[in-house]
Formats: C-alpha cells, structure tokens, sequence
C-alpha cells in the first residue's frame, strides 16, 4: 500500500464540500421562491413648508438644522409680492430624500449645525453654495460638508441666498445676503458657541461670487446699515448709475423704525457700528449694475478696471 500524502485528505475534504454544494443548489432550485415583502418608502425625506399668510418658513435641509431668517418681515430688502412663495426642492432621483438644489428663494436664511462641546473649536464657516445663481446647489456644495468640518471641530452655517433666475441681482441682493448671514452669525455667536473672531464664508463656483466681496465689505456694511443696538439693516444703498459717478439720490427717511433683532444684540467683540440713515422700503435693486460705491472707488460700475478693485481674498476668508 503506498503512502498516504498529506495531500490526499483536503482533496477529500473538497470533493465532500462540492458535494453538499450541489446538493443544496438542487434543492434551491425545485423549491418554490417566496415573494418578498415591498420595501418601505423612505422616511424622514426633507420637504418645503406650506405656502401661508405670513413669510415662508424656510425648513431644515439636515436633520438638526437651526434655520433663522436673514431679514424681518417687512423688511425693504425682500420682496413683498413673493416673500410667501414656498421654496423648490430639486431631490435626487437615486438617493432619497437628498436635496440637490433649492431654487425660488424669496426669504433668505442660514442654518447652523454645531458641533459637540468636547471637540468646538469655536471656528465656523458659511458655506455659500453655487449654481451659476440659477439654482443653489446645497447638496454636494453645502450639506456635503457638514460632517466633514464636524470632524475637526468647526461649526457649519448653510447660506440660503436668493438668485437672479428668481429676479435678485447676484451684485446687491446675494450679496447683501452673504453679508447679513455674517452679522447674523456674529450676532448668535454666544448662544451658538463660537467665536466671533473665528467666522468665515466659503463659496463655491458662484457662491465664491459672494464670499469675495463679503469678505472686503462686511465693516463697511456693517457701519452703514445698523446700529450696534439692532441687527436688523435699513434700507439698500443707493447704487450708482452705469452712465455717472454721482450716486443716485435717497429717498424720504422711513416713517417705520427699524425692528430691533429679538432677545439679543451684537457681541461686544463686533465692530463698533456707526448710526445709518433710514430710508423708504424700495424692495430688491434690479438695476444692472449696481455697485458699493464705499467700496469700489470707481467711476462707472460696467468698467471695472482690475487696478481699481480692491485686492480678492480667497474663495475662504476670515470675517
């Protein structure tokens, strides 16, 4: 009898689970296939707020999410005929509910997701989302990012801009709303944990449209809009006309006084704010274009010269 290898008993071993394999495929196939209970549709799927009497109530994108107005009702820089108007969403049509972008925004406003105490490192930064400011792509340029600063300890905000598809100007409006989200911020800073010296904004492809300028503009907005008691802005500068560099005369002062923000104020540590004057609510400047004549020391706004534009900053900047 020759010897036996060592080889032998896994090739037995194999040829046995083969065996059983086969076995089973055989019994699989002659038994009758039960049907599969239907899958449950998706919960928790995101959806905008019912269309009122009063201003729209913009709705959280991600679970968690504090959405707070940019504007008070009746404020001159939201359009009265539309501030009603429920949001789009534009969902996935693979992944339910993702929100790949919102449009028709009539009532501007960030949501804010904080981090957890142990790991705040007191920094937060607006995300200012593009779209070639026809749609506000929130998904992939803004709620994307959340879980991705929470891990290094920094607070998100998503910026709800308006967009020129729905009649705002990319020049004023958007920009106005960039800008007031980082008064907002700088306003809740204490309730929200984060330091007001820590606060920056990064755009992507348009939102970097917004990000620029909000970061070269927020003093001088803040002086010319506010006082430091309210954080609410008074009326749109004036802009200037594209055929004079004379700025365009303002109207009467407003008989309205302007609402003070609800139970809380600038921290002290925000910039000290000088007295604006009060004007007649205009609603949103549609005029093309206009331009911060403050700002942009420039005598017409459709030629701007590269020499006479302050210096950009980075899509991400400090405010």
């Amino acid at each position: 009898m020759p010897p036996v290898t060592p080889i032998q008993p896994y090739r037995s071993l194999a040829a046995l689970a083969a065996f059983f394999l086969a076995l089973l495929s055989a019994g699989a196939q002659d038994a009758p296939h039960r049907a599969l209970p239907p899958l449950p549709p998706p919960l928790g799927v995101p959806k905008p707020g019912p269309a009122t009497d009063a201003p729209y109530a913009p709705q959280p994108i991600l679970p968690g999410g504090v959405v707070v107005t940019l504007y008070p009702p009746g404020s001159p820089y939201l359009k009265m005929d539309r501030v009603r108007e429920p949001e789009v969403y534009n969902m996935s049509q693979t992944v339910p509910g993702r929100i790949n972008s919102i449009v028709n925004i009539h009532n501007p406003s960030i949501e804010v997701h904080t981090v957890d105490r142990g790991i705040n490192t007191g920094a937060a930064v607006i995300l200012a989302a593009g779209g070639g400011h026809n749609t506000l792509n929130v998904g992939s340029e803004a709620a994307d990012f959340v879980p991705f600063f929470y891990n290094y300890g920094v607070n998100t905000i998503i910026l709800r801009n308006r967009l020129r598809r729905d009649g705002y100007n990319p020049q004023t409006d958007e920009v106005n709303d960039a800008l007031q989200s980082i008064r907002l911020v700088r306003a809740y800073a204490k309730e929200w944990n984060i330091d007001p010296n820590k606060i920056g904004i990064m755009g992507f492809s348009a939102g970097a449209e917004l990000a620029a300028p909000s970061a070269v503009l927020f003093p001088e907005f803040d002086k010319r809009t506010a006082t430091p008691a309210t954080l609410w802005p008074a009326s749109p500068p004036a802009p200037i006309s594209s055929a004079s560099s004379t700025p365009a005369p303002r109207p009467s002062p407003a008989t309205a006084p302007r609402r003070p923000f609800p139970a809380t104020s600038l921290p002290p540590s925000s910039p000290a704010a000088a007295p604006a004057t009060a004007s007649t609510p205009s609603g949103p400047s549609n005029t093309s274009p206009p331009c911060w004549p403050s700002a942009f020391p420039i005598s017409k706004c459709t030629s701007m010269a590269p020499a006479a534009i302050p210096a950009t900053p980075s899509p991400m900047a400090a405010t």
